[in-house]
């Protein structure tokens, strides 16, 4: 049967409790529609040339089928709350359903599995075990946080489905700025991590090394950028919320979109490897003159006249220039063989 006219709540009430909510679901269908691209089009035709391993793909495919899945609690509860017309009161408004509480702990979980993946990406770059046990703990500490805080939204969001009264002095905007808060502190603590790892091992020893680095270093913030900056913005709308509902649902806003923006970030930085790739420039061989302009040609070195003497020292001239440039060149091989194997390895799960 209909319910009967309304509406129960004003259009005012209706706007402050619904607009930010409608807002934070129409963002993260986008962005789910984003990430979900970006995640078929990796296997159809990146995956090849990143070679990840098995284990690797298996929790690509486990992340994956975790957005979609959140993706479609939201898209059922924008075709849910833009047709039904038992929940227009203000009551019924505020409690939600319980579908409705399902979101915040999937999402928390999608945001835990990337970062924690993250976490391990940028703890590869640490030469100090001791340092790299540190960060990983700590992290993962914060992290188990963080999505402690989504379990805690969505319990008390089941409370208040039930109208039961809770049992500790904590409310749905303190579980949601305990969410966010660790969140933030998470990308922020890998985005400084990559970021003092990388910059180290920016010596000076030539253009190419430092052009490799420093595309590393803005794909490390490009990846933290936009999480960190989302998650800081709910969580300082929900520490000021308090027990106003209005503002307490802005957080809806910035916390929906969050796990397509992680999957996003997860396969920005997967990219890395082929940003190095792309950056790092042929070799100079001796048998290759024109990829180097320091190559000397032989052909420009005087010949003295015709001896028994002189041609023996145009020869050891020669054989001199070439084992100067050979030791050169080769020593630069090193250096960048060994830093593009190095940088490979940190943007690579182990």
């Amino acid at each position: 049967m209909d319910v009967p006219a309304g509406p129960w709540a004003t259009q005012k009430i209706m706007v402050q409790l619904t607009a930010p909510i409608y807002a934070g679901y129409v963002v993260a269908t986008v962005l789910q529609g984003l990430a979900l691209g970006r995640f078929i089009s990796f296997f159809n035709t990146d995956v090849a040339s990143i070679s990840p391993s098995k284990r690797y793909k298996i929790y690509l495919i486990i992340v994956g089928c975790l957005l979609a899945v959140y993706s479609m609690f939201t898209f059922e509860e924008v075709c849910f709350y833009g047709t039904s017309q038992a929940y227009r009161s203000f009551e019924g408004i505020t409690n939600g359903r319980d579908v409705s509480n399902v979101i915040p702990v999937l999402g928390g979980l999608i945001s835990a599995l990337v970062q924690g993946a993250l976490m391990l990406r940028a703890s590869v770059l640490f030469t100090s075990p001791l340092h790299r046990r540190i960060f990983c703990c700590g992290l993962g500490v914060i992290i188990l946080g963080s999505f402690a805080g989504s379990v805690m939204v969505t319990a008390i969001g089941l409370l208040y489905v039930t109208n039961e009264e809770l049992t500790i002095d904590l409310d749905y905007s303190d579980a949601v700025t305990m969410w966010l808060t660790a969140s933030a502190a998470v990308d922020l603590f890998i985005c400084l991590a990559l970021i003092f790892n990388l910059r180290a091992r920016q010596k000076g020893f030539n253009q190419q090394t430092d052009s490799i680095l420093g595309a590393l270093i803005k794909v490390a913030l490009q990846s933290a950028a936009y999480t960190a900056v989302i998650a800081i913005a709910g969580a300082g709308f929900a520490l000021g919320a308090g027990t106003s509902l209005a503002l307490s649902d802005v957080t809806y806003s910035f916390y929906l979109p969050l796990p397509a923006l992680y999957v996003l970030s997860l396969f920005t930085t997967m990219r890395s490897v082929e940003t190095t790739r792309a950056i790092a420039l042929p070799l100079p061989s001796l048998s290759n003159a024109e990829h180097t302009s320091s190559f000397v040609d032989v052909r420009r070195i005087p010949v003295q006249p015709m001896s028994k003497s002189g041609e023996q020292k145009v020869h050891r001239r020669r054989s001199s220039l070439a084992q100067d440039e050979d030791d050169e060149l080769g020593g630069v091989g090193d250096e960048e063989g060994g830093s593009e194997k190095d940088l490979e390895k940190a943007m690579s799960l182990s």
